[in-house]
């Protein structure tokens, strides 16, 4: 079941959507021989039409992570919508009608190299993976939503995420990392 918040959100992910539509209908598309200035205002008013797409995607990425959670667990009501995408701490944050504690860490991250991450999106994982150890917590998940990422970090990072559940939100792939696996790195 979804949050006042969750909806409120997803009603402004639909508005934004729904405005890009119109602009598309009533304004054509610049073709090559059209001046630089001319893309730049159409791209310009493109992006501000859609916002940070990325937190929407990301915000989306943090429900379906939920809905999975939800179909698992006996969850006490979450809000994926209270903290702003992006800000610091953990993505999912969640607890069982019994008690347990529920940590997740939510990527829209595809492999920059097709079959692995590049090196800013490696650190970006690292401080994720870190906030999945560092905390307790019954259950522990890394959730991805493109298979190629699911696939990038079962072969390569596994000796950073014991105890952690891979999860491939697009896909229902899941692979729980045991608690020590060996010293494979990424």
């Amino acid at each position: 079941m979804r949050t006042q918040g969750e909806s409120d959100s997803l009603r402004s992910i639909a508005d934004h959507l729904t405005r890009l539509r119109e602009y598309l209908n009533n304004n054509a598309f610049p073709d090559e021989s059209a001046s630089a200035d001319d893309w730049y205002a159409f791209l310009a008013a493109f992006k501000a039409i859609l916002g940070n797409s990325s937190n929407d995607l990301s915000l989306v990425s943090c429900l379906m992570a939920k809905e999975y959670l939800s179909s698992r667990y006996q969850l006490v009501p979450l809000d994926v919508s209270g903290k702003p995408q992006g800000a610091n701490g953990l993505d999912i944050d969640a607890r069982t009608v019994a008690g347990r504690r529920i940590i997740g860490e939510v990527k829209t991250t595809t492999p920059y190299k097709t079959s692995r991450f590049g090196a800013a999106q490696i650190t970006a994982l690292r401080k994720d993976f870190a906030k999945l150890q560092k905390n307790e917590a019954e259950h522990k998940y890394m959730f991805v939503t493109d298979r190629a990422a699911f696939t990038a970090l079962k072969q390569g990072f596994t000796n950073e995420l014991h105890g952690v559940r891979i999860v491939c939100l697009s896909s229902g792939e899941e692979w729980l990392v045991p608690p020590s696996i060996g010293t494979e790195s990424g």
